[in-house]
C-alpha cells in the first residue's frame, strides 16, 4: 500500500515561515496557495513535505495534533478512496459530476490534484465559491450540498489561480 502524497499539519498557515515561526498572510489574503515560502525562498507543503510549525504559533494547538495525509487516490469530496489518480478522478465525475477544466493542457495534473486536496482539506476552503469552514469535513459538506464540487475558472483571477498547473503553449493565438 503506497501513499501517494504528504503529510500536512491540519490548519496550515499562509505567509511566510521563517525559523519554525509563522507569519501572518497580509490583511485581505484568504486561502492562498498550495505551497508556503520560506525565508530561505524554498517552499514547502505542496511539495511533498510538513510545514513546521512552532506549537505557540497556533493557540490552543497540542504538539500532538493530528496530521492530514494528502492522498491524491482520494477524493476531494469525501473519505473514498481509489488505487489512482485516474480513478480517483473518475470516481469523483461520476458520483459529483467533477472535472478538470481544459485537462488537455493540464502539465501538472499530481501538483493541481495536491494543491486541490490542500485547499479543501488543510484550507478548509470550498472550490467553487472560496468560503472557510472550521473543518475539512465541514468545507465538503458544504460543497456536496450546495453543488460547489467544482473548479471555479469563469474569470481571469480563477485561471490565475491555478495557471502554474497548465500549458497553453501549443494553443495558436
Amino acid at each position: 500500500d503506497e501513499v501517494v502524497g504528504a503529510a500536512l499539519p491540519v490548519a496550515p498557515p499562509v505567509g511566510m515561515v521563517e525559523d519554525g515561526m509563522v507569519t501572518p498572510p497580509p490583511p485581505g489574503v484568504v486561502g492562498g496557495g498550495a505551497a508556503i515560502e520560506t525565508a530561505a525562498g524554498e517552499e514547502t507543503g505542496a511539495g511533498g513535505g510538513v510545514v513546521p510549525m512552532d506549537a505557540e504559533a497556533l493557540p490552543g494547538e497540542d504538539e500532538d495534533d493530528e496530521m492530514i495525509e494528502i492522498n491524491l487516490g482520494q477524493s476531494l469530496f469525501d473519505s473514498h478512496t481509489e488505487p489512482d489518480v485516474h480513478s480517483a478522478l473518475d470516481y469523483m465525475r461520476r458520483k459529483y459530476g467533477f472535472f478538470i477544466p481544459e485537462a488537455e493542457y493540464i502539465e501538472d495534473m499530481d501538483g493541481l490534484l495536491e494543491y486541490l486536496h490542500s485547499k479543501v482539506k488543510i484550507g478548509c476552503c470550498c472550490l467553487f465559491c472560496n468560503r472557510t469552514f472550521r473543518s475539512s469535513h465541514a468545507c465538503q459538506q458544504h460543497m456536496v450540498d450546495k453543488s460547489h464540487c467544482k473548479i471555479k475558472y469563469d474569470e481571469q483571477a480563477d485561471f490565475d489561480e491555478l495557471s502554474d498547473f497548465y500549458d497553453f503553449s501549443s494553443v495558436q493565438d
